[in-house]
């Protein structure tokens, strides 16, 4: 596999080739019940760069074709892709995130996850404290719909001009973790940047939940 630019950790990030190494990094954002290379593919590849801010990991990663079957997860997780598309098979329902097209806020539920080669972060956020950073961008929303509206999958359209903004701060943040190493949580820099991870993802959710 060529070695892509991941979007943060990219010099200190190593090529893995078996299931195991990649279960082990998925399984920080996932609770994986199986794994496997495509099957059209008998190998697979990747890279991964990790960064912990607060509570929140942050995983890099550029990786071949993979199908996965992921079990519930106590956690949310935000899928953002700068190459490639990641399909979701969620109650019955098909979702992507799609580099420049699509982000996919996943709210821990089973799913079937399959894989085009990607390159793109994912991050778990705790979904009561993201309801209040909700009801906090839009004063409308109670706090018991926020928690419903969080209970379910999200495709947010990166094309909306009413994502715009908070795409870009989100990258801002992308480009402030690159080169930082794993940081240490408790440091006041950190507690910052996961409140703007946490503001910055609900900027980019509304627009969606608003149209419901």
């Amino acid at each position: 596999m060529v070695a892509p630019q991941l979007p943060f950790g990219n010099g200190e990030a190593q090529l893995f080739d078996t299931l195991d190494e990649l279960h082990e990094r998925l399984s920080l954002a996932m609770n994986l019940r199986r794994l496997e290379p495509c099957a059209n593919r008998v190998t697979l590849a990747q890279r991964s760069a990790l960064r912990l801010v607060g509570d929140i990991g942050l995983t890099a990663m550029a990786c071949t074709p993979t199908a996965a079957l992921v079990d519930d997860h106590h956690e949310a997780v935000v899928a953002f892709l700068q190459l490639g598309r990641i399909d979701y098979r969620i109650g019955g329902r098909s979702f992507s995130a799609e580099a420049g097209r699509s982000l996919m806020y996943l709210p821990g539920e089973a799913m079937k996850v399959r894989t085009h080669p990607h390159v793109g972060i994912a991050y778990n956020l705790n979904r009561p404290l993201l309801a209040r950073y909700l009801v906090e961008q839009d004063r409308a929303l109670s706090l018991e719909r926020a928690l419903l509206d969080l209970h379910r999958p999200w495709q947010v359209d990166l094309r909306d001009p009413d994502t715009r903004s908070a795409l870009q701060y989100l990258n801002l943040i992308i480009r402030l973790l690159d080169g930082t190493g794993e940081m240490v949580p408790g440091q006041s820099i950190l507690s910052l940047l996961e409140d703007r991870i946490y503001q910055a993802t609900a900027q980019l959710l509304l627009p969606a939940i608003r149209r419901g």
